[in-house]
């Protein structure tokens, strides 16, 4: 990434982007840009300022939060833990999520927090040397903090420098709950089952280095606990950096030493051990002499949390009570609701996540819950289409039972004109000439054929010009009553108009009628992708908007992620 040259290119940018910051539709927000102090993959962090109470914060803007499911759900777990956890003064504070103008539309979101100008990280890299009073005050905090996330039974699972962080007055605040877990298994309170990655190598615990896939407790944070702890007090230099999981585990025994039995017997990735099976059998090493400016007390402290044995580690509790800390009491948590995490347990389509991102922001604005949530009139095809994953799916499971594939979706108007084929059938006249037709109706958008036998049914097909795009309909012949029902082409015309209007967004319309179908990108998009069609270029597409154009009708999701109407 290009960095500015000067000042007043830096200036420019800044002012940019104070401008386009907020840029998505928000229904409302009263904040003023200041800095950008963070960035990444997921978007961007400014620093800015309540416009009402001058209180200061910081506002990150998670972009294009529904191009990858697994991202998505991470960001909701996040918001929801940060929602449930909020209430201790070692955990950070959320003040607000911006609520979007277009509940259907939003693609972004932004996440107010509490303002803490650096992190661990930072700090331990810095020429700033910690002094014994701030390395107790900031392990005291971390500890206390931990220890309310393990009582709310929720394990935190990327605990590291940069996910901690500090203000002026040595305040630590523990924040990026995206890997949190909750623990759900009743009979072992604390263990639940690993299936993804957990904490950076260098702070990750030794039962689950080369894991794919592990039960695990609360040791694995105090495990990261001890690998920050062993960091202030060796002037900000990692005690375990490995290069990969076996050189990873090899300086963990180097400094450890050869793990017991009972201590292998938890690590559950044969691989690992397999490997510490090969390595030559080392003794621990004493702490202090590796920390040798470190308060006694502290190195004691430290020894107990470094155990290779999770069975043996301290707990946050236990750690509390150290002589090092000496804490008598300390605030528990209470357990969170495993139900607030139920929308984990199926994939969901974009649509029934932008719902449920919905259903989070509103605990923050409930005086708008009942607009936001009210079913929306909106027109809806008589039948509905089936995406092309779900028909892929069906047509591989009907291969795999033996069974004949489901009926294709295009010729489904057959079923209902079949009703209309009897009523012609006891009503309408013989036809005096033998003749065959094969008509096409067009439903939805969609084309599919149907044969009209005009002989035994009495009917003749009726065509609308071909310069007209529009639904051909079957009528008995001349002296048959009708058949009590619009047209299809008149049905389908009020629908989208209807659609349309429901929208509210003028322009909608006047797409529809030049395309045929709504635009699921914004105009800039458009002119964007015929800019670049003109070109050659490649369009890129967002799998939200390729999930929008394998659908002809919007799905409307309840506040559980379950399609209504």
């Amino acid at each position: 990434m290009q960095h500015p040259r000067n000042e007043e290119e830096r200036r420019r940018l800044l002012e940019r982007l104070k401008e386009e910051f907020f840029l998505p539709p928000l229904l409302e927000h009263k904040y003023r840009l200041e800095q950008v102090i963070g960035q990444g993959s997921y978007g961007i962090v400014c620093s800015a300022v309540n416009t009402e109470t001058g209180e200061k914060v910081a506002v990150k803007r998670i972009m294009r939060v529904f191009e990858e499911a697994p991202e998505a759900t991470r960001t909701l777990r996040e918001l929801k833990f940060l929602r449930l956890l909020k209430n201790h003064e070692n955990i950070i504070s959320i003040k607000d999520v911006l609520l979007p103008s277009n509940r259907d539309r939003f693609d972004d979101v932004f996440v107010v927090l509490e303002f803490m100008p650096t992190d661990l990280m930072r700090v331990l890299r810095s020429p700033i040397e910690l002094s014994p009073p701030h390395i107790r005050w900031l392990i005291f905090q971390l500890i206390r903090g931990i220890y309310y996330i393990h009582s709310s039974r929720v394990f935190h699972r990327d605990l590291k420098p940069s996910n901690i962080l500090i203000n002026a007055r040595c305040d630590l605040r523990i924040v990026d709950f995206g890997l949190s877990r909750a623990a759900v298994d009743a009979q072992e309170p604390d263990a639940v089952f690993w299936t993804d990655y957990v904490a950076t190598r260098w702070y990750r615990a030794p039962e689950l280095i080369m894991a794919a896939n592990t039960s695990y407790t609360t040791a694995i944070d105090m495990w990261s606990i001890g690998c920050i702890f062993a960091e202030m007090l060796n002037d900000g230099r990692a005690i375990f950096p490995g290069h990969n999981p076996e050189d990873q585990l090899q300086r963990i025994i180097d400094v450890c030493g050869t793990p017991t039995p009972e201590a292998v017997a938890a690590v559950r990735e044969p691989r690992a051990r397999a490997l510490i099976a090969r390595m030559p059998k080392k003794p621990r090493k004493p702490l202090r002499h590796l920390f040798t400016r470190a308060e006694p007390l502290a190195v004691d402290l430290l020894e107990k949390i470094l155990e290779f044995d999770p069975s043996k580690r301290l707990s946050a509790e236990e750690a509390l009570r150290h002589p090092y800390l000496q804490v008598d009491t300390v605030t528990r948590g209470n357990p969170i609701d495993m139900e607030e995490f139920a929308f984990e347990r199926r994939n969901h389509t974009i649509q029934e996540l932008r719902a449920l991102f919905l259903e989070e922001i509103l605990k923050y604005h409930p005086e708008h819950r009942d607009l936001y949530l009210q079913p929306k009139p909106e027109a809806r095809l008589q039948y509905a289409p089936v995406d092309q994953p779900t028909r892929f799916k069906e047509a591989m499971m009907a291969n795999q039972n033996g069974t004949d594939p489901p009926r294709p979706w295009e010729s489904m108007p057959n079923q209902r004109l079949t009703s209309y084929y009897r009523e012609a059938r006891t009503t309408a006249r013989p036809h005096p000439t033998e003749q065959n037709d094969t008509g096409r109706i067009i439903q939805g958008g969609r084309e599919g054929s149907v044969a009209v036998t005009a002989t035994s049914l009495g009917v003749q097909t009726v065509v609308s010009p071909p310069d007209e795009r529009s639904h051909q309909t079957v009528t008995a012949h001349a002296g048959v009553r009708p058949m009590g029902e619009p047209s299809v082409e008149a049905r389908n015309t009020d629908l989208s108009r209807q659609d349309a209007l429901n929208d509210d967004d003028e322009q909608q319309l006047m797409q529809y009628t030049q395309l045929g179908k709504f635009s699921s990108v914004d105009s800039a998009t458009s002119t964007f992708n015929q800019a670049a069609a003109q070109l050659g270029a490649p369009v890129v597409r967002r799998v939200s908007e390729t999930m929008d154009s394998m659908n002809d009708a919007e799905i409307m999701v309840d506040a559980a992620g379950n399609e209504v109407g």
